[in-house]
Formats: C-alpha cells, structure tokens, sequence
C-alpha cells in the first residue's frame, strides 16, 4: 500500500487537518464562526464587471499577496496591457509589495493603506512622520529627529530611533506615539523615497472614489456569484478542484455579461458556445471567448481594474 501524502500544515492549521479535504484550511469567517473555507480572489473591470483573472487559494493565504498574480493572468486573458490605469484595492492590499508591483507596471495604485504594527496598536503611523530625504531621517509629530538605526537587508527595511530617549519620556505627544523606554522607533521599507509618491496616489480623492467604487463593484460581482452560482459552498474536494469551480463560476457570470452587453456578437458566440462538443473542444471554447471579448473590448474602453477576495 503506498504511503498516506503529508500535508502541509502552518500557523492555525499546525494541529487539525480535515480527513476528508486536507487542502482546506480553517479560517474565522466575519461573524466570527471557524469553518474549513477556501478563498477565491478576483480581478474585475469597473467599466463592466467582466472577471478578467480568478484565483483559488487556501484560506489561510493573505488577500495581498495575490495582486500579482492576478495582475499577470489578467494580461494573458485579455491581451491587454494595463498602463496608465487604477488598480482599487481595500487595505488588504496596501502592502509595500503592491505599491511596488503597481510602480513597475506602470499602474496607479489606488489601494487602501494597510494598518498594522503600531498602527493597529492605536499609536501615530509612520505616515505621520516627515521623512527628510536629504539627511536620510524623518521629523515626528512633536519635532524632533529619528535618525538611520540599522539596515535589515533580509527585510529589505531599514530602522530609524530617535536621537535620545529623554526627547520622548518628556514629549506631551508619547501616549500617541510609543510605549518603549528607548522612545520612538521606526522600520520602513528601504525604497521609502520611492514609495512616498504611490502613497500620495492612494490618498488622492481619485483613490478615494476608486475604494467607494470597488464595494459596489466587487460586491455586487461576489453577491451574483454566491446567490445565483452556489460560491459559497465547494462541490468538490480539494484545491485543484475549487480552481475549477471558481472558473466555471466566473466564466458564466461572464458569459451572462457578454449577452447582455455583446450585441449580436455576444449572442452568437454564446450559443455557439454551448454547441461544441468532442474532440478540442475546450480549446475551441478558448478561442471563441477570447475573439467574442476582444470584438467586446474593442467597441468598449476598459474601466479601472479592481481586486478584491
């Protein structure tokens, strides 16, 4: 008998494992409830609503980390280059490496700012402090200078402390700004320079519509998928299987579109669709989509791409 496959197990999951679906992994839904979930990630067109990139993952896998990837299948599903678009994002998605993705892409990158750290502790955000370029050190909120600590190129960060703890033992500010006896520290990215002018971008009043836009959209696009294609629930077992379901699901809520909004076009390659049977069928299936959204996309200007889990 060959021997029983080892999964994987890490962080809530390092002491249960389901017997029956071990890819699943329990997560804490909004009510509060630990359930064995899967988590599908989306990348939409604002314009439309049109699904360009569908990713399944285990539920343990952290919505923010999945932007690239999206970003990188909606280039291959649609042949089109994102440039000189918004990606819109909730504070899931605002981490240093997705301002940096959306940098080297040439996006904007409207992406709520992500809270932890001492942030989520209540205390003042690096944001809060004023970073002097020229002599590499930032000012805090009561006036005074952080200076370079340490690098940390591991963490690709680097660490600025505050020149002498006595300034913030005295500082009327240091219930809102630290709790450490050697006063105030910071750890920020090493391309923090770079970072400041994506950072700007989201705090924009175009961002900030672009993140009021994406609830409506990306909710609107997971309500459908859970009221009128069963989402929520997993018909199969196993990763590689939800993958296919999430496709499937998000393949007719877009077929469903494409009848809608397609014309004649649309309708056409829909029933055709349905018709095709045997042999290649599923690459004839690709074909047909992709030349039906491409004649779609041609007489429609694609809107501001937005992600969301």
């Amino acid at each position: 008998m060959a021997p029983a496959p080892k999964f994987e197990r890490a962080e809530v999951n390092a002491t249960h494992v389901s017997t029956t679906d071990p890819d699943a992994a329990l997560a804490r839904d909004k009510s509060g409830v630990t359930r064995l979930a899967y988590k599908d990630h989306r990348l939409v067109d604002d314009a439309h609503g049109v699904i360009t990139a569908v990713v399944s993952t285990t539920a343990r896998v952290a919505d923010g980390t999945q932007l690239h990837p999206l970003h990188e299948q909606h280039q291959v599903n649609t042949a089109l280059k994102l440039e000189h678009v918004a990606v819109a994002g909730d504070k899931h998605y605002g981490t240093a490496d997705n301002f940096r993705c959306c940098l080297r892409a040439g996006l904007r990158a409207h992406l709520g700012e992500a809270v932890n750290g001492v942030a989520g502790q209540g205390l003042f955000a690096p944001r809060r402090f004023v970073y002097e370029a020229a002599q590499d050190r930032f000012l805090c909120p009561g006036g005074h200078h952080l200076v370079l600590h340490q690098h940390k190129p591991e963490l690709t960060a680097k660490v600025y402390l505050i020149e002498r703890a006595q300034l913030c033992q005295a500082c009327p500010l240091r219930s809102e700004c630290t709790r450490a006896k050697n006063g105030r520290s910071l750890q920020v990215p090493a391309d923090y320079a770079l970072l400041q002018e994506a950072w700007e971008e989201a705090g924009s009043p175009a961002a900030r519509y672009s993140r009021r836009r994406r609830q409506h959209v990306m909710e609107g696009s997971f309500a459908d998928a859970a009221n009128n294609h069963g989402s929520k629930r997993a018909r199969w077992r196993r990763q590689w299987r939800q993958q296919i379901q999430s496709w499937l699901i998000a393949a007719i809520q877009n077929l469903r579109l494409l009848i809608k909004h397609g014309g004649k076009n649309g309708r056409r390659a829909s029933a055709a669709l349905l018709q095709i049977q045997g042999r290649g069928a599923v690459a004839a299936q690709k074909r047909l989509i992709q030349a039906a959204w491409a004649r779609f996309f041609a007489r429609h200007t694609p809107g501001t791409p937005i992600g969301e889990t």
